[in-house]
């Protein structure tokens, strides 16, 4: 289940070395922002299927899709695929807040899970 995951981290060097090398690219900024939302999203079915897989324990894996965080992030997905277009280097700063948000504001109970 968790090879899908690093095929997509995989990306994240070639993304990330391109948006250095072009910081005002757009094409740079909508690369590294969709490989940042399909490994995003890829953790919501991740964490899905695992509840499903493990129903005894289902309910307190399901605790780390919070509908807040989840409202959050994709809220700052549209925001950042409109405001690319005009500021590429908005991606960068769009996603810096979204990570600082998951530093924040951690899944509840996600240290305690087994």
């Amino acid at each position: 289940m968790a090879e899908h995951r690093l095929v997509i981290m995989s990306l994240f060097p070639v993304a990330t070395g391109w948006i250095n090398a072009e910081p005002h690219s757009r094409a740079a900024a909508y690369f590294y922002f969709l490989i940042f939302a399909v490994w995003g999203i890829s953790f919501y079915v991740m964490v899905a299927v695992f509840a499903h897989d493990n129903p005894k324990n289902s309910k307190r894996i399901l605790q780390m899709l919070q509908p807040r965080r989840s409202l959050f992030e994709l809220t700052s997905l549209v925001i950042g695929v409109v405001v690319i277009y005009w500021l590429p280097i908005m991606a960068l700063i769009i996603l810096g807040i979204n990570i600082i948000f998951w530093l924040a504001f951690p899944p509840k109970g996600s240290d305690k899970l087994q």
